[in-house]
């Protein structure tokens, strides 16, 4: 509201009521006493509900400020500990309205400064002293720990008391997650004059040991996802504090942080990489948040790429004894946070062997993962490659190719690989798009070309998205190469590109046309956030080669009115612009659907 004067008077003549709201929003956020044995979609409407009450309170704290909000929602607070204590050991039940004041108070945490001394310090006080046997407000208890993590870092003689609080509900099943989230959150806060990180660490050290004895019992007792939120927040803070040590002139390189992160992760891959061990996901997704949120002062790429040399061989071998999906997932996404926390020159003396691992990873395993860490790789060192990179890459492709089609052979086997189709063609697109001289001048490219006039009309959305990907970028490069001058490496490409598509073309524009007649799937009539669309290889096709286009598609015209045929053709003329051309495509699709439901029509 305009101008500042009138906004304030408004508020101040409101702030009555809005304190009022404060107080209804309060009451609102409580649970029902019966919580606990209602069910789930009910459940779901409350937190929903929830949501939308606190994003009432944040509103209040934006109009009065968010220290007013958190002493009325603080002295509600205390009200309700007061008449809970009174209680004695029946108070144990009566935790709802103090669980609706945790949560009230989360909403404010943006508005508080570090120096609020009134509420806070009896908050946190409360924390330690809670039950612990409910879960609902435990687990509110520890949001609200991570949502005031600065303020707890400005007073950390409040922090030693909840420390213990939260490692302990690591080992409850329905507050660990939680924890595992506030203890994380504390470490990215702490500074170097409250470093966590020899606690977190601890605290780490114990729960790998306890999870590594489960798992020869039976499942473990902290779920991977949580245990790994606890190993990134002790990587961020042990990575503070190696910067605050590298700042006072101490070596870093051979901490013992360091080695006590790295080295236990390394000694059991080490032992797993030779065996079916169940452990060996765990090991590898736990040094990919060491890559990823490990940051050593004064070198980190040459650390990273020296553990992943002492790595490699353990992950080559676990890459060989394991050929499932998750392992693969696992592996590709360690090999891409390395490569791009490092940086593309940094990592080059990995390039090679990054490859081939790559490429003999997914011969013997045949999972859509590597394709697609391939792709990486491609995006990463393609844009203005060198020769020798590009041929490199190329050489990638090439064999990865030649297992797929090798794979991809009876056509059954496309149905039956729909991954394997997406990622592949999506790789081959990348290699046109960023090294396009190498891979369209090889009888690769034709190879390529064929699979995917196959792969288009595969009833498979993703298998489909992948090969009419390729084709889009495909047509790009001829597009691009009609107006650029061609020599050497560009005119043989070129020459290849114009013999394969006079073979291919035929066929292509057939099945695009079949598809919007209706008589061959499709997906993606019009461009969406992805290339790809029939439309839009349809106007690509007329703007490289309008002629050929014209008798390519004669064949499958003759199908169809002349209604039909006339409204598609308005969209074939010189004048006629993208945007047109694709609203053209969607009404000349409703009218052949059309024809087809009633019967009618030329189809």
């Amino acid at each position: 509201m305009e101008p500042y004067e009138y906004r304030q008077l408004q508020i101040d003549n409101f702030t009555p009521q809005i304190i009022q709201l404060v107080s209804t929003c309060t009451q609102l956020l409580k649970y029902p006493t019966d919580v606990e044995s209602i069910t789930e979609d009910r459940i779901d409407d409350i937190h929903r509900n929830r949501f939308y009450v606190n994003d009432t309170l944040g509103d209040c704290c934006r109009l009065l400020g968010g220290d007013l909000v958190l002493k009325n929602v603080g002295t509600i607070l205390q009200m309700e500990v007061t008449r809970v204590t009174s209680l004695g050991n029946q108070g144990l039940m009566e935790w709802h309205t103090i669980e609706a004041c945790f949560k009230a108070l989360i909403s404010t945490s943006r508005y508080i400064p570090n120096d609020e001394s009134t509420v806070l310090p009896f908050v946190m006080g409360l924390i330690p002293t809670l039950p612990t046997s409910v879960s609902y407000l435990r687990n509110t208890a520890n949001f609200m720990v991570g949502a005031f993590a600065q303020w707890l870092n400005q007073h950390p003689e409040q922090l030693h008391p909840i420390l213990p609080y939260l490692a302990q509900g690591l080992s409850e099943a329905k507050s660990a997650s939680s924890a595992a989230i506030a203890i994380k959150q504390l470490c990215e806060c702490c500074s170097a004059q409250f470093s966590l990180g020899d606690s977190v660490l601890q605290l780490y050290d114990g729960i790998v040991s306890a999870q590594i004895h489960q798992s020869n019992q039976g499942p473990p007792a902290l779920d991977l996802k949580d245990e790994l939120q606890v190993l990134e927040g002790a990587c961020k803070a042990v990575s503070r504090q190696l910067h605050e040590m590298a700042k006072n002139q101490q070596n870093v390189s051979n901490s013992e942080y360091i080695s006590r992160i790295v080295e236990p992760i390394g000694s059991r891959l080490f032992q797993y990489s030779s065996t079916q061990h169940t452990q060996v996901i765990a090991e590898v997704e736990r040094l990919t948040v060491v890559i990823r949120h490990l940051h050593v002062p004064n070198g980190r790429h040459q650390f990273l790429i020296d553990l992943m040399t002492q790595c490699w061989p353990y992950l080559e071998n676990i890459s060989v004894q394991h050929t499932d999906f998750r392992v693969a997932e696992n592996l590709c996404r360690l090999h891409k946070h390395c490569l791009r926390n490092c940086g593309a020159a940094a990592y080059a003396p990995l390039l090679e062997k990054l490859c081939c691992h790559l490429v003999k990873a997914y011969t013997h395993s045949r999972q859509s993962p590597y394709l697609y860490a391939a792709s990486i790789v491609i995006a990463e060192y393609g844009k203005g490659a060198s020769d020798t990179i590009a041929h490199q890459l190329y050489r990638m492709l090439e064999e990865m190719g030649q297992v797929s089609f090798r794979m991809l052979t009876p056509m059954d086997q496309f149905k039956n690989h729909p991954d394997v189709v997406e990622e592949l063609f999506f790789l081959a697109g990348r290699m046109v798009q960023f090294c396009p001289d190498v891979f369209v001048s090889s009888t690769t490219f034709d190879s390529f070309v064929q699979c995917a006039t196959i792969g288009m009309v595969q009833p498979h959305k993703d298998a489909n998205r992948g090969t009419m990907s390729f084709l889009d970028k495909v047509l790009d490069y001829g597009i691009a190469m009609q107006s650029s001058p061609r020599n050497g490496g560009n005119a043989s490409a070129f020459e290849n590109f114009e013999n394969v598509l006079s073979r291919e073309g035929k066929l292509i524009s057939t099945n695009l046309m079949l598809s919007l007649m209706g008589e061959l799937p499709y997906y993606w009539v019009s461009p969406t956030s992805s290339s790809g669309s029939i439309s839009g290889l349809l106007f690509k096709l007329f703007k490289l080669c309008p002629a050929l286009l014209f008798g390519w598609i004669t064949l499958p015209l003759a199908r169809i009115s002349e209604t039909e045929k006339a409204l598609l053709m308005t969209g074939f003329r010189s004048d006629v612009g993208r945007a047109d051309f694709f609203g053209i495509c969607d009404r000349f699709v409703e009218v052949c659907s059309r024809s087809q439901k009633m019967g009618v029509g030329g189809i």
